[in-house]
């Protein structure tokens, strides 16, 4: 036995410097023919299985582990994270809550992060608070020494995320500003309350907010590249029409994007965003003018496609290409808007509700499920107006 932990110690410090998966996955069927009862080597083989993404494979190792060892919190939450990662939330939860429920008071519970963030997913949203609540609850008074000061904001701004999503937006706005000067650099919990008093109509408060955003972003532009922001320069002009768009002031957005240059100095990014603020904006021109330019081939060419679609109410096939643009839906936070959207409106409530998550802080005018909802009624209305 002491010769099968050696041999297991021994294959994570080579796997961590070699990085070869599959030959360390060789190696450890070999060992397993010869120990088959070791629970230890089938469970170092699932998390070889992990890195390599293959979850299916993962996930019958973890079995194998749970069957010899059928009280093994790490197996079961690793499982969990398997079906994370293949999409199964419903597996996730119930995965996720026999590992609560096997120690209900364990001193590192990130389980409970997760559980909370399976349960936003799914729109059980009261159910999301309380994860994160036990969370901190868990961690005691000296969350930051325990955890690191950024995990403790993190969670304060998680449980934020929950009161926003319920639309329960003083207490959201009481636990993002909680964040605020705690690390040197919640530039999102700011852009949040921007977003959240944007919603409120409070137009003071939102512009307030947004400078705060913008400072802190030169902050990290500083930390990270050692020069500072010119406020002229094209990153920081559409790092900003980003954020004038999510509070709501279109106008202002485009306006911004413009004043970048001439369509050739614009990037296909820039293109595709200035598309977009200007139908939030109201302008269904914006379209046809995309079309026009002559937009590259790319990622964000799928958006389009999309919009073109929904144009014409032809929403099954806007489903189908969405369904199939991992990448695009990966980088786009208006993309998840879109399908969420279209998933509704086809009648997949349950899975719209994933999305609708998956679309956080990345849609104007207010941070909870019905002002994103509301928003993306308003593009589709805006792309079928007829161009005049």
């Amino acid at each position: 036995m002491c010769r099968v932990a050696f041999f297991v110690v021994t294959l994570f410090v080579t796997s961590l410097a070699a990085r070869d998966l599959s030959s360390q996955i060789d190696s450890l069927k070999v060992e397993i023919e010869k120990n088959p009862g070791v629970h230890e080597l089938h469970f170092t083989l699932a998390n070889c299985y992990y890195g390599l993404e293959d979850y299916t494979n993962a996930v019958q190792e973890l079995s194998r582990v749970l069957d010899l060892k059928p009280d093994s919190r790490a197996a079961r939450f690793k499982m969990a994270m398997c079906y994370l990662r293949m999409d199964s939330i419903d597996i996730a939860r119930a995965e996720l809550e026999r590992v609560r429920d096997m120690n209900p008071v364990d001193k590192h519970p990130y389980y409970w992060l997760w559980l909370g963030h399976v349960y936003g997913t799914l729109g059980f949203y009261d159910e999301m608070l309380d994860a994160f609540e036990e969370y901190k609850r868990l961690a005691g008074k000296d969350f930051h020494h325990r955890y690191g000061t950024r995990d403790y904001y993190d969670v304060e701004g998680f449980i934020a995320q929950s009161y926003a999503l319920m639309g329960r937006t003083d207490e959201a706005i009481k636990y993002y500003r909680g964040t605020i000067g705690g690390y040197w650099g919640p530039y999102r919990h700011c852009l949040m309350l921007a977003m959240i008093y944007a919603g409120k109509g409070d137009a003071s408060n939102a512009a307030k907010w947004l400078d705060k955003t913008l400072m802190y972003d030169e902050r990290y532009y500083h930390y990270y590249s050692d020069e500072r922001i010119n406020r002229t320069s094209p990153r920081f002009l559409r790092t900003k029409a980003t954020f004038l768009w999510r509070i709501g002031r279109f106008d202002d957005a485009v306006a911004t994007m413009d004043s970048i240059g001439s369509y050739t100095e614009l990037d296909t990014v820039d293109l595709y965003n200035r598309m977009v603020f200007k139908i939030s904006a109201g302008d269904p021109h914006a379209l046809d003018d995309l079309r026009q330019s002559g937009i590259p081939s790319s990622r964000l060419q799928v958006g389009y496609d999309v919009l073109m679609l929904l144009r014409v109410d032809s929403l099954s096939e806007a489903m189908s290409l969405l369904s199939a643009a991992e990448e695009y839906l990966s980088v786009s936070g208006f993309g998840r808007g879109l399908y969420a959207y279209i998933l509704e409106e086809s009648g997949y409530g349950a899975e719209a509700v994933k999305w609708w998550y998956r679309s956080y802080g990345n849609l104007p005018l207010g941070i909870d499920v019905e002002s994103m909802r509301r928003f993306m009624h308003h593009v589709v209305a805006v792309c079928k107006e007829k161009p005049r």
